[in-house]
């Protein structure tokens, strides 16, 4: 069986949003980074976003605390990937030891609308619960994907609270 944090389209929104091309293909290493400038408030700000499409969950915390920003990506025709962000969630929480980060949840695959097993709805509600963006994307037809990094910025600019204010931008996570 396939680890529920694997083939949701993580590295396809990444490689979509800094190359602007859809990989059908990708053969991920343990970890990859990507840099891409993008203008925000009228400033350019210069990301850097680690595709963890090769770790496991466990693996995940070894290194991805310490980031900016975090961007939680589960496929809309797979149920598993959906339930086990919350477990990714609650970890993150926990070891950073703060009550909320900047993240945005993305329910990627949204070309396969025949297949759905989580409802748009049902994202929307753990969006609201965890005070943070949600967005529906389709990595394959590049809709939406620079809306989740823009929606990331946005979650940065709150503070600790999730309400809004200025701060430093710098790199995100994609789990």
């Amino acid at each position: 069986m396939t680890h529920p944090s694997r083939v949701l389209g993580k590295s396809s929104v990444t490689i979509q949003f800094v190359e602007e091309y859809f990989a059908d293909t990708y053969s991920p290493t343990i970890e990859n980074t990507f840099n891409k400038s993008l203008k925000y408030k009228g400033r350019e700000y210069s990301l850097s976003i680690v595709d963890t499409a090769g770790l496991d969950t466990h693996d995940l915390f070894n290194y991805g605390v310490g980031y900016h920003g975090y961007i939680l990506v589960y496929s809309i025709n797979s149920r598993p990937s959906f339930d086990a962000l919350t477990k990714i969630n609650d970890k993150l929480l926990t070891e950073v030891g703060r009550g909320w980060l900047p993240r945005v949840l993305v329910g990627n695959k949204a070309d396969m609308e025949g297949l759905r097993e989580v409802s748009s709805d049902e994202g929307r509600a753990l969006a609201s619960k965890w005070r943070c963006s949600f967005l529906e994307v389709s990595a394959k037809h590049n809709h939406r994907i620079p809306d989740i990094f823009n929606a990331l910025l946005i979650e940065m600019d709150k503070n600790v609270d999730g309400h809004s204010d200025e701060k430093k931008k710098g790199g995100c996570i994609i789990t």
